[in-house]
């Protein structure tokens, strides 16, 4: 399958899901088989984004028209950069929208998955953002950080744990025990 064709919001979010780090498999896979999309088109989805090389240029404008209409837009300011947030419905996974950070050289400062449904978060993959976790069990200790992947430790009702996400959405939750 060629990765001819303009990319589509579809693309868009196998893109984002095809590059989440440790994503659990069945949940990728009940995801794929709820777009009715099998895993050759999933892999050409993915290389048409990533041919795109949006990381690399002023692509804030393209894939905001990507990705459709934003349910809102506003301004942020994170680490002394001004920025303006678009976030946009996603149709791959339910009760979350993605927010897509733009600088004011047109380049994506960062992306993630925010909550819109007014649902309690849980300790398991997919059910909770990072926000939602600093929110939870307070400030996280940085382990690993590979954009859009993040790893953290945080103590959980006495235990050590590993937080790990992609996109601000958690994917992983693994007790640290100690050797």
């Amino acid at each position: 399958m060629g990765n001819a064709g303009p990319v589509s919001a579809l693309d868009y979010e196998l893109y984002v899901l095809h590059v989440m780090v440790d994503a659990p498999a069945e949940l990728v896979d009940e995801t794929l088989h709820r777009a009715g999309v099998g895993r050759d088109a999933y892999h050409a989805a993915q290389r048409r984004v990533r041919d795109q090389n949006y990381i690399m240029l002023p692509a804030f404008e393209e894939v905001s028209r990507i990705l459709g209409p934003p349910l809102r837009e506003e301004t942020a300011e994170e680490q002394g950069h001004d920025l303006q947030v678009r976030t946009f419905p996603l149709r791959l996974w339910d009760g979350y929208a993605f927010a897509v950070y733009g600088r004011g050289d047109g380049m994506i400062w960062s992306e993630r998955f925010v909550r819109t449904e007014d649902s309690p978060p849980s300790l398991e993959p997919w059910r909770m953002t990072k926000a939602e976790a600093e929110a939870d069990y307070g400030p996280l200790e940085e382990e690993d950080l590979w954009p859009p992947y993040e790893a953290y430790r945080a103590t959980i009702e006495g235990r050590r744990y590993l937080l790990v996400f992609s996109w601000s959405l958690l994917q992983a939750v693994t007790e640290i025990r100690d050797a």
